[in-house]
């Protein structure tokens, strides 16, 4: 059982490796590519796929890949917008509370100091 049990995690670690490089590999390409005219990465991919696949199915691909770089920088502003989104909402909220917090301790001075008085 675990010798089964250590094989199963080294399968898993083959595997998220696997995904990383992957992942890493996709990214490179889409920093090369980024670089590259739309006229540059057809031939590109024209170079890479030509005798593998039909002429029709290199012009999808290359379609998908401009396609894909020339939103990249849209994806970007997005995500970037996102995260500035965010952090205002966060201190907004801690504002909010520091606000409430403050208000708060001077309510209860003020019930305090009626108690005494009284």
């Amino acid at each position: 059982m675990r010798r089964l049990f250590s094989l199963r995690t080294l399968i898993l670690i083959i595997i998220a490796a696997g995904i990383g490089a992957l992942v890493a590999l996709v990214v490179n390409q889409k920093q090369k590519f980024s670089g590259m005219s739309e006229e540059e990465i057809r031939e590109y991919l024209d170079l890479k796929l030509a005798g593998r696949m039909s002429d029709e199915q290199v012009a999808q691909i290359q379609d998908a890949v401009i396609s894909a770089v020339k939103r990249s920088p849209e994806v970007a502003d997005m995500v970037e917008e996102a995260i500035d989104e965010a952090i205002e909402e966060v201190e907004e909220e801690a504002a909010l509370e520091e606000a409430e917090e403050e208000l708060t301790e001077v309510l209860e001075e003020a019930a305090e100091e009626i108690v005494e008085e009284g």
